[in-house]
């Protein structure tokens, strides 16, 4: 079962890097707009509402501290089966599997290896499926 925490912090890292640019200082105002979700819970919500929000968003901080750096890949919105090729591109297949693509190393900006990188996530954002590649090491 997929992580959901991870998931979610995945993807508010991500939408900081659109400000900021790089992984590390996108983490770090992650962090920060985790913990502004936190306060406004505790000065928001109901007691029930209040203790359910602020432990998904206390293990979704934890997931963030943890993180090391993630390459994020822009794929079409109806990509699926996502893998990394022999030739370190991303390879995905779209129309219900009838016709497939690749995203080069180029366009990612990095090389990618079976045995260095694992796709971990996905998650839709601006009309795009993100793909979310971590270094298996």
């Amino acid at each position: 079962m997929e992580n959901i925490f991870k998931a979610d912090a995945l993807r508010i890292i991500y939408e900081h890097q659109f400000i900021v640019s790089d992984f590390e200082t996108a983490k770090k105002c992650a962090v920060v707009t985790i913990r502004n979700i936190i306060k406004e819970t505790l000065e928001e919500y109901t007691n029930d509402e209040n203790h359910e929000r602020i432990n998904h968003y206390g293990k979704v901080l934890e997931e963030v501290q943890i993180l090391k750096t993630v390459l994020y890949v822009k794929t079409p919105i109806l990509s699926e089966n996502h893998f990394i090729n022999k030739v370190g591109c991303l390879r995905y297949s779209y129309d219900e599997g009838r016709q497939s693509s690749v995203i080069e190393p180029m366009q990612i900006g990095e090389y990618l290896e079976e045995e260095k990188h694992t796709i971990t996530h996905n998650f839709i954002c601006h009309n795009k499926k993100i793909v979310v590649v971590e270094n298996a090491s």
